[in-house]
């Protein structure tokens, strides 16, 4: 059965929001069909290919890692473990990146027709979003020997009030297992655990929670996690010698929220915010 099909099927939606507003996620089986996953997943090693040469120089030259690359439309940020200490490729261009965004929902017709899904539409409409609103798309990366990723709160990075009303869609490109860099979540958190800001390598900012409550989201490729923007979460290192790649799309609802100027993400250059309906 098409994944719209069985959405549009009372009993699943209900059950898909009822653990979205309970738990702070939710976990969607097949949302992406495996013919789109694999065009993301070529689409995304083509613009990487495109702008390889701008991408290399800028590393050897000293900015690419630290900085990362903004080429065109595309922002490609950079991981240590994906070079040598010469700055040359050990194994793939993919496996150096961290993440390539962050408005490919803009740029890509592919990108534009997964993100924009009627699927997509009609879970935003279950989770009482009125004027959803897409602020950015990317192709995350974790590459083999990539580190985990702390514990934080999506929200925290923002200045928006009222708090919780954003929501990210996580859709696995390749499998995602607890060796390969699982998503970590804190179950429930989202109403229970005071917003804060840490660094996504900080250790410690969340030991006042309970960590046996941490559960490892372990998905097939092609399924979607939605995460609620203050949810507690992270991500297992990757223990294997394999990329691990997710699409994330982050959306707020304008209904409920004012975007503040004093977000670093603003609708212009580098970011394009988009109206889902």
């Amino acid at each position: 059965m098409r994944p719209l099909m069985a959405l549009k099927m009372t009993s699943v939606v209900k059950t898909i929001a009822s653990s979205y507003f309970e738990k702070g996620f939710a976990v969607v089986r097949n949302f992406l069909p495996m013919s789109d996953i694999s065009k993301i997943a070529a689409e995304s090693d083509a613009i990487i290919n495109k702008h390889w040469k701008e991408i290399e120089e800028s590393v050897k030259n000293g900015d690419g890692l630290k900085n990362g690359v903004k080429c065109g439309d595309f922002v490609f940020s950079l991981n240590n473990v994906g070079f040598d200490e010469n700055f040359n490729v050990k194994s793939n261009r993919r496996n150096t990146m961290n993440f390539v965004g962050f408005k490919l929902h803009a740029v890509s017709d592919l990108f534009k027709r997964v993100v924009f899904t009627e699927e997509a539409k009609l879970i935003l409409k279950h989770l009482e979003f009125r004027h959803p609103v897409v602020y950015q798309s990317s192709i995350i990366h974790k590459a083999p020997g990539a580190p985990s990723l702390s514990l934080h709160q999506d929200e925290a990075y923002l200045n928006n009030e009222p708090k919780g009303c954003g929501v990210n869609f996580w859709i696995a490109i390749e499998d995602a297992t607890e060796d390969n860099g699982s998503l970590v979540i804190y179950p429930g958190s989202h109403r229970t655990v005071k917003c804060r800001k840490v660094g996504l390598t900080e250790q410690g900012a969340y030991d006042d929670i309970d960590k046996s409550k941490l559960v490892k989201v372990m998905v097939k490729k092609g399924d979607l996690v939605l995460l609620n923007s203050l949810v507690v979460h992270g991500s297992e290192a990757n223990n294997t010698n394999a990329i691990q790649r997710s699409l994330e799309f982050s959306v707020y609802d304008k209904h409920r929220v004012q975007w503040s100027k004093e977000n670093f993400m603003q609708d212009g250059d580098t970011y394009k915010f988009t109206q889902m309906y």
